[in-house]
């Protein structure tokens, strides 16, 4: 059920709170909250990824070397997971540790996880990222989408937003919404070809 408040004549609605964090847009063109931002003319148009389809390409710089990591350098060797997601997201910290494990375990089976950090409510991605790169363990590439043209590409209209893509290019599984460990494993396993049958179980809490 929603409750008005009615404070100095504005009224303030608040609803039941989702997987996905909520919030105001924020600054230069990063997520707040979790919310995507305002589409501005000069902003990207968010779209939205079929399943079964090429995943666009893309290139972004990494947050640590400056490193440019693209999509396309994956075809052909590797499946991906692409995780779009910031520091202080609360369901993205609450995957990290699954994503740790199953990295762990998948990272030599042939696929790559990529996270995309998509704004940092105007701090320095190079001060909020080592902390919570040490904090969880994150050894995969966390890259940085300055102007949020990925994200909108990738509809990350909240995050976290999670795909997984096969080593073709083809988006095999997109989610706005955290993804839990065991739904993850399997939807990696769909993906390599050890099974067929689709992750369909996505409880609210991702752990």
């Amino acid at each position: 059920m929603k409750t008005k408040f009615f404070i100095g004549g504005l009224s303030l609605i608040i609803g039941t709170v989702g997987l996905v964090v909520a919030g105001p847009a924020a600054p230069k063109g990063g997520m707040m909250g979790g919310q995507a931002p305002a589409v501005k003319p000069t902003q990207p148009v968010m779209e939205t990824p079929e399943v079964g389809k090429p995943a666009k390409d893309f290139a972004l710089k990494r947050y640590d070397t400056g490193e440019i990591v693209k999509l396309s350098d994956f075809k052909g060797k590797k499946a991906v997971m692409l995780n779009f997601f910031a520091t202080w997201c609360g369901p993205c910290r609450s995957e990290t540790p699954g994503f740790v494990k199953v990295y762990e375990e998948y990272k030599d089976l042939g696929v790559e996880f990529i996270s995309v950090d998509t704004g940092e409510r105007g701090k320095d991605p190079a001060a909020v990222l080592p902390p919570f790169v040490k904090k969880f363990g994150v050894t995969w590439p966390i890259v940085l989408d300055e102007n949020f043209a990925t994200g909108a590409a990738y509809g990350a209209q909240g995050i976290p937003t999670n795909l997984v893509i096969s080593k073709e290019g083809i988006v095999k599984f997109y989610r706005v919404g955290g993804i839990p460990e065991r739904a993850l494993k399997q939807e990696l396993d769909r993906v390599l070809g050890k099974v067929e049958k689709k992750a369909d179980e996505f409880p609210d809490d991702p752990e």
